[in-house]
C-alpha cells in the first residue's frame, strides 16, 4: 500500500510540472504567433521596410545612414501583377492597394523612392504564406513535449493494477 501511495504522489508531483508559457514566471510579450507577410531592404541611400496588412502593403521610409524616417518622398512599386504609387499617410507611413499581393507565394518587387533630391532603385521579396500554415505545424507536435508525463502515468496505473491484482 505505501508503494501505490508513493507512486501517486509521484505522478502528481510530475503531472504538475508546468510547461513553458505556463510556469507563472515573467509574462512574455503578447503575439498571436502569426506575423503579417513582411520585408526589408535597403541600399545606401534608403531603407524600406514593407507589410501586407490585408490587402495594402504599408511602407515604413527611412534615410539608411541614421535612421531617420522620411515621410515626404514619392514611391512607386512594381511586381508581376501590382504597379502603383504609394501614397502618404498621416502617421508616416505610405499605403499601396495590393490585392494581388494578398495571393500566397514569393513576389518580387521594385521601388523607385524619390525623396529630398535623392533618386533610388530598391528590389524586395514579400512572402505570402498558405493559410493556417504557420500554425499548424507546431499544433501536430505539440503532445510531443510532453510525452514523458504520459510515460510516467501510464507506468503509475500500470504498477497500481499489478499490486492491486496481487493483493486479492
Amino acid at each position: 500500500m505505501r508503494l501505490v501511495l508513493t507512486l501517486l504522489l509521484l505522478t502528481i508531483t510530475f503531472a504538475g510540472i508546468a510547461s513553458p508559457g505556463h510556469d507563472h514566471g515573467p509574462a512574455e510579450s503578447a503575439s498571436n504567433g502569426v506575423a503579417a507577410p513582411r520585408f526589408g531592404t535597403h541600399s545606401d541611400l534608403f531603407e524600406l521596410v514593407g507589410v501586407l496588412e490585408a490587402a495594402e502593403l504599408v511602407l515604413y521610409l527611412d534615410r539608411y545612414a541614421d535612421n531617420e524616417p522620411i515621410t515626404a518622398a514619392e514611391i512607386a512599386v512594381s511586381g508581376e501583377a501590382l504597379k502603383a504609387a504609394a501614397t502618404a499617410a498621416p502617421d508616416g507611413t505610405f499605403r499601396v492597394k495590393a490585392d494581388a499581393l494578398a495571393k500566397p507565394g514569393r513576389h518580387a518587387l521594385v521601388f523607385t523612392i524619390v525623396a529630398a533630391g535623392e533618386q533610388d532603385l530598391l528590389e524586395g521579396t514579400l512572402e505570402v504564406p498558405e493559410r493556417g500554415a504557420i500554425g499548424a505545424a507546431h499544433a501536430d507536435t505539440a503532445w510531443l513535449a510532453r510525452w514523458p508525463y504520459f510515460l510516467v502515468l501510464l507506468g503509475a496505473i500500470g504498477v497500481t493494477a499489478l499490486l492491486l491484482r496481487r493483493r486479492k
